[in-house]
């Protein structure tokens, strides 16, 4: 056959369709180009003159990061105020340090955590607060072993060749009765107090942070475990957040006591990290940012929390600013009551 009839068909095949191609997507009229921006209007003559006038005088700016941040290590009799930028004291006190009586654990001696706060308001700062009962080495000024005398005979003890600590048995009943009233006091005394930003949910574990590696959940390596069963831990968050309903509430981690999908993934509570520096650093601490956990080889904070429970942005609503004790190079102040409840933050100007 011959070829050149089937070119020229196939030509002019393709021009029809071609054309009524360009016949389907013809363009409409032409678009008017932009007009761009309005010009700008003519200044008037002279300012409005119903317009209030507000002088401006040179004043000291607002504090930055009101309770968020880097936060100082308590140091009695020490200067807060030195250093880097911050509104935040960081203290831990051991429970046998306030639950001094060796017969009664239903007696309190607040007279440590006062200390603090009273010194801590007189800089201008509010304290984050953690209690422990075990804490590896000591603090130098807080015992390694802070399990009250009173538990002694009620409470089992087991020990811990690795961090040379002793740990108590965190489901006792004896153990859980006597710290859930503990707790139930610390809040009566301190909820509210605007001297305070955070109280830590601690107790539990090495330094009060809910862990006791390596004698944890991980019995594979042959060691027992230490911690509480989630329903005798979830009893402790249950009583702080009882205890504690204006001052804000922190936890070690997010999965506490079983607590992913409860406490911690509410409005109320927000985790806290305590790794900044050397290992398991306490010179310094940032309570707010959530992602950070101990890291013994670095000088900088990790970010391997795992980013569950909405975390990042429970940290970012839950330290929200709030009122601050006035600035005072010289001695305590009498600030004024805060106004923010756990459930809506609010910025209150300090007085005066």
């Amino acid at each position: 056959m011959n070829s050149r009839p089937r070119g020229r068909f196939a030509a002019a095949l393709g021009a029809a369709v071609l054309g009524a191609a360009l016949v389907l997507i013809a363009p409409g009229a032409a678009q008017a180009a932009p007009a761009g921006p309005p010009p700008r209007p003519a200044a008037p003559a002279s300012p409005d003159p119903t317009l209030q006038v507000h002088a401006l005088s040179a004043a000291p700016g607002p504090v930055d990061n009101p309770l968020k941040g880097w936060a100082k290590f308590y140091n009695p009799g020490g200067n807060q105020n030195t250093g880097y930028p911050h509104s935040l004291t960081w203290g831990y006190f051991g429970l046998s340090e306030i639950m001094t009586s060796a017969s009664n654990c239903g007696s309190y001696n607040w007279s440590i955590i006062d200390s603090m706060l009273a010194e801590t308001a007189g800089y201008g700062n509010q304290a984050a607060i953690r209690i422990y009962l075990t804490y590896p080495g000591g603090t130098g000024s807080h015992p390694a072993n802070a399990i009250p005398s009173c538990f002694n005979g009620n409470v089992a003890m087991r020990g811990d060749t690795y961090w040379n600590v002793t740990h108590p048995d965190y489901d006792s009943a004896f153990l859980l009765n006597a710290m859930k009233n503990f707790i139930a006091a610390f809040g009566a005394r301190y909820d509210g107090d605007p001297r305070l930003g955070f109280i830590h949910m601690g107790l539990v574990g090495l330094w009060g942070e809910w862990h006791t590696w390596p004698y944890d959940t991980d019995t594979a390596d042959g060691l027992p475990n230490y911690m509480p069963t989630d329903a005798n831990g979830a009893q402790l968050v249950a009583a702080f957040d009882a205890a504690f309903n204006t001052t804000k509430l922190e936890i070690r981690y997010p999965d506490a006591a079983g607590e992913r999908r409860t406490r911690a993934t509410s409005a109320t509570t927000t985790t806290r990290s305590a790794s900044a520096r050397a290992p398991r650093c306490r010179a310094s601490a940032c309570p707010c940012p959530w992602a950070a956990r101990p890291t013994p080889s670095s000088s900088a904070s990790s970010t391997s929390a795992p980013r569950t429970s909405g975390s990042p942005a429970r940290w970012a609503a839950s330290c929200a600013p709030r009122s601050s004790p006035p600035r005072s190079s010289t001695g305590p102040t009498a600030p004024a009551r805060s106004t923010t409840s756990r459930r809506a933050s609010s910025w209150t100007t300090p007085p005066g």
